[in-house]
């Protein structure tokens, strides 16, 4: 066998397919000699399954019965996965690439530190401190190497702060909780989305097109509109979704622009809660509610997101609230 083979010559690849189960060296046993007898036949590849020593619904045995890289017996067991393996970089564990980190692990060390810092020892607190650090740093470094190898293949930027929800369900929940979890989603997309299409299209139809375009009209009329405006706001939401997930966290996305205006509409809500507020007061408060919070994102990028809610509803209440009482000096005439 060649270190390399040519891309533009042909070459036999072997896939393997194995009902990987919770003991080891069974596992181990059928795999090695479904490879062996690949290899035998000519193959120049041979692919496992990404469980294939060792599976389990939840997770929890294998995490238990997980292995070191240097300490996996498939590596002195199967030297044709050694010498396989080492072609393409990876480690034949029965889990993780070569020079990924256990980050299980991780938690102990926090919790050693905070243990040895409430009885007084001092050095040993520095010791699991230091630890957890390297460790730390060992996952982001495995996390942007796999970050890298993911934007070659794609040829563009690539993000996985979305992964960490729907890593956490298939490998901690059990089989049957992960389908209603997906069901779920599923479930809270549409309600949220027809929610949205529908305030749209309404605000569209009646603030809008009726009162300004159309006052008069027949039902049909409008019926046809909002639907109208209901594909279009469907057809905007697409644009707007596919630029937000090149952004990063959806979460944060959805936050970071949603702060523009929550903390300006809540503002509002406390005005109509204020008896000598005037709807003057609180439309204006809500322009420069929202003007506040843009000064201040553009122009303070360094302060957190998360304090434009506030500044937006203080904004919003104090500008509301001064208006209110000048209006309230001078009424307007009957």
């Amino acid at each position: 066998m060649h270190d390399k083979v040519p891309t533009n010559s042909g070459f036999r690849l072997a896939c393997l397919q194995i009902n990987s189960g919770s003991d080891y060296q069974s596992n181990l046993s059928t795999v090695s000699a479904m490879a062996r007898e690949a290899a035998g036949a000519g193959a120049q590849f041979i692919l496992t399954p990404e469980y294939t020593l060792m599976m389990d619904g939840s997770g929890k045995i294998m995490r238990e019965r997980a292995f070191a890289d240097d300490g996996a017996p498939a590596l002195p067991a199967t030297p044709l996965f050694q010498s396989g393996s080492r072609r393409l970089g990876w480690n034949a564990s029965p889990s993780t690439p070569s020079g990924t980190v256990d980050t299980g692990e991780m938690p102990s060390r926090v919790s050693a530190a905070a243990a040895a810092r409430e009885v007084g020892d001092r050095p040993a607190a520095t010791r699991e401190l230091a630890a957890f650090t390297q460790r730390n740093a060992d996952v982001t470094a495995v996390r942007r190497e796999a970050i890298g190898a993911a934007e070659r293949v794609r040829g563009r930027a690539s993000q996985d702060v979305n992964f960490i929800m729907p890593w956490f369900v298939l490998h901690n929940l059990p089989i049957g909780l992960v389908g209603i979890f997906i069901a779920a989603v599923l479930a809270a997309a549409m309600s949220s989305i027809a929610a949205e299409l529908n305030s749209l299209a309404t605000v569209s139809v009646i603030d809008l097109y009726r009162r300004w375009l159309r006052p008069e009209g027949s039902d049909a009329h409008y019926l046809l509109v909002s639907k109208l405006a209901t594909g279009f706001w469907g057809l905007f939401a697409c644009v707007v979704a596919t630029f937000a997930a090149t952004l990063g966290s959806l979460i944060e996305v959805v936050n970071r622009y949603g702060s523009f205006f929550y903390g300006s509409i809540l503002g509002v809500f406390l005005l109509a809660m204020i008896p000598r507020a005037r709807p003057l007061g609180a439309f204006v408060g809500l322009i420069v509610g929202m003007g506040a919070v843009a000064t201040l994102a553009f122009g303070a990028p360094q302060v957190s997101f998360l304090w434009q809610n506030v500044v937006g509803a203080v904004t919003v209440v104090g500008v509301g609230m001064l208006l209110s009482r000048g209006a309230a000096r001078h009424p307007a005439p009957a």
